[in-house]
């Protein structure tokens, strides 16, 4: 019998099941596959650089943002933008805090707990009501989500848009109970006068067990501590830098730590923004993007563009970001961002293996390049017809740019600007899974984690699988 402590109390696992005798679900075989591609994944982004004019100018790894790759600036930026969504809550009348935790349905939850005589001393058993569905967490997680998003359509939410011209600022983690299933915890943020209307609500509304805290020390700068104490617990253990047991739950499930409503300027414009010290403060910047003062000239596609079709923010690639600021006599326009097209991505050498050396991937064999190319061929013909194909992306010059033509360096690019949460409308699973059989094509699967071409013909099938592996999510 697995004996695990966590905040003082001992918890016995007694499950006939060996996978739910581990907390979180999470084996030592499980362990031992996170810790083998995490070491994968870092040497690789430690042995691929970025490369300018023919100069090596910086690794992937020191680029990353990623919360497994590079915590402590993931910390610094998750810190600024949690509390930067509180200031800009304040200022527009949102000022107090709601703390809620939502948990999933009995059905969803394979193991109960049994308190035993001993002091804080409980046994985990097989719970009678678990529907045992081996996709339990998962089903959890989208349980809550869907929940959630429910909920944010009641009446109360039009009527503060109404008057505050805001629906909801608010920030939400999931975290997982100790036989994997996810529970939420939200913090969101509404004004005073909604504040009885909207804990009665919330009290009839949700059917499952669920907990909500109106009241912090410090009020509306005390939920910043509370929020960030349930998600810094969830990284790299700092005294040691071994994974703890949560963290591996996270990178194995694929179960994104963070999320927020669309209140600030998106990270993506401002990642790209902010190495200007005169740019680096997040709330003037959302402020100034939301009053129109941040502007991009954007490349676009042509065939949508040509056709009179709706476009999306997906079909636009940035070329420039412009920031206008008010000088003393006129206003002042800095050009904050700018592509470069003299940027290219040299990978390590899968034949040498990574091993601290950097190297050009080596030129493809004649056998390999055909393969590639009928691989592309298949690709084409299962997307569209090549007459769309050649007009398709979203370049000045389709001839020379479309996924089968781009630079690795501008392929790596696209991927992390269609997988990016903050793009207003992301959920392409089609233009997705087309680039995603392209990175195949390369090698550059790393990034995708894909051993398998995507069958383009169904998108609503692509569409929830990327949802299951967090690459897009349902809509708020």
């Amino acid at each position: 019998m697995n004996v695990y402590k966590k905040d003082c109390k001992l918890y016995l696992f007694n499950s006939h099941f060996e996978k739910l005798n581990f907390a979180y679900g999470i084996t030592p075989e499980i362990k031992s596959i996170v810790k083998n591609q995490l070491e994968k994944n870092i040497n690789f982004l430690k042995n691929s650089y970025i490369e300018i004019d023919g100069a090596n100018e910086v690794t992937l790894f020191d680029c990353s943002m990623a919360a497994n790759i590079q915590p402590q600036k993931y910390h610094a930026e998750l810190y600024n933008r949690i509390n930067t969504m509180r200031k800009i809550a304040k200022n527009k009348g949102f000022d107090t805090p709601i703390f809620i935790t939502l948990t999933p349905p009995s059905y969803l939850k394979p193991l109960k707990q049994v308190k035993l005589k001993s002091k804080n001393t409980y046994k985990l058993v097989d719970n009678p009501k678990f529907n045992g569905d081996k996709d339990y967490i998962q089903k959890s997680r989208d349980y809550l989500t869907n929940v959630w998003r429910k909920f944010l359509y009641q009446q109360i939410f039009k009527d503060m848009k109404k008057e505050f011209n805001e629906r909801m600022i608010f920030l939400r983690t999931y975290e997982p109970f100790l036989d994997g299933s996810c529970h939420a915890h939200i913090v969101l943020f509404i004004p005073n006068k909604y504040k009885e209307r909207f804990v009665k609500l919330a009290k009839g509304y949700f059917k499952t067990k669920t907990d909500i805290k109106t009241e912090f020390k410090g009020n509306i700068g005390g939920v910043v501590a509370y929020l960030l104490k349930y998600v810094l617990k969830t990284f790299i253990n700092g005294k040691n830098g071994d994974l703890s047991d949560i963290a591996y739950w996270y990178i194995y499930n694929k179960i994104r730590r963070f999320s927020t409503s669309r209140t600030l300027l998106p990270m993506h414009f401002y990642r790209k923004i902010k190495g200007r010290d005169f740019l680096q403060d997040l709330e003037e910047m959302t402020n100034l993007y939301n009053n129109g003062y941040i502007s991009c000239d954007l490349i676009a596609d042509p065939f949508k563009m040509a056709s009179g079709e709706k476009m999306l923010s997906t079909d636009f690639v940035i070329d420039a970001i412009i920031v206008s600021i008010n000088g003393f006599y006129e206003t002042i326009h800095y050009v904050a961002y700018k592509r470069n097209q003299s940027v290219k991505l040299v990978l390590p050498d899968k034949e040498i293996g990574i091993n601290g050396l950097q190297a050009k991937l080596q030129k493809p064999t004649t056998k390999t390049k055909d393969l590639r190319q009928y691989n592309k061929s298949v690709n084409r013909n299962l997307a569209m017809s090549k007459k769309e194909l050649q007009h398709f992306y979203r370049y000045d010059s389709p001839k020379d740019k479309n996924y089968y033509t781009m630079s690795d360096f501008e392929i790596v690019q696209e991927y992390l600007y269609l997988t990016n949460f903050y793009n207003d409308e992301f959920n392409n699973p089609v233009k997705l899974a087309i680039l995603e059989n392209e990175m195949l094509d390369r090698d550059l699967n790393n990034f995708t984690g894909e051993t398998t071409y995507h069958y383009i013909g169904d998108s609503d099938e692509l569409h929830n699988k990327f949802i299951d592996k967090e690459k897009m999510f349902l809509d708020f």
